[in-house]
């Protein structure tokens, strides 16, 4: 699937931006909660927004204080996500080696990625690798839970 200007347009993704920025929101406070830690304050900390599309997650993670990467496999999208923000951005697939530092994240997002990859596990252990805190995931696609669940254990 090629995940350029067309495939955002066709979903109208640019219409979506508050609906987006309300889960994060809802998802991180839930996910606080759950771990014991503050995740809406990220103040003196990083965070990596894993597909981060057009930015808007990344925006939100930049907005609670975070110094905050994102990347995505859609060149499209990263150029859309740069010219709409100050944060760092990279065209990168998660299911291959990341070109980032291990333990480098406090935080690692991955909001509805994990069902358009043909191998989540590499992906999930790839944003492992990079996180040092906390990673919150979400996807609607029961089949990828599996593996999750599998490589948590």
């Amino acid at each position: 699937m090629s995940f350029n200007e067309e495939y955002f347009k066709k979903r109208k993704y640019s219409a979506k931006e508050e609906l987006v920025t309300r889960h994060v929101k809802e998802v991180l406070k839930w996910a606080s909660k759950k771990t014991h830690t503050d995740l809406l304050h990220g103040k003196s900390k990083k965070a990596l927004d894993v597909g981060c599309a057009l930015g808007y997650t990344s925006q939100v993670l930049s907005d609670l204080g975070y110094e905050t990467f994102g990347f995505d496999i859609s060149s499209w999208g990263i150029k859309q996500a740069k010219n709409n923000s100050c944060n760092q951005f990279l065209v990168c697939d998660a299911q291959e080696p990341l070109p980032l530092y291990l333990d480098s994240f406090d935080l690692v997002t991955c909001f509805d990625v994990l069902e358009h990859l043909s191998c989540p596990e590499k992906a999930l252990k790839n944003m492992f690798d990079v996180s040092k805190g906390v990673m919150v995931c979400t996807t609607p696609n029961k089949k990828v839970e599996k593996p999750l669940r599998k490589l948590l254990r």
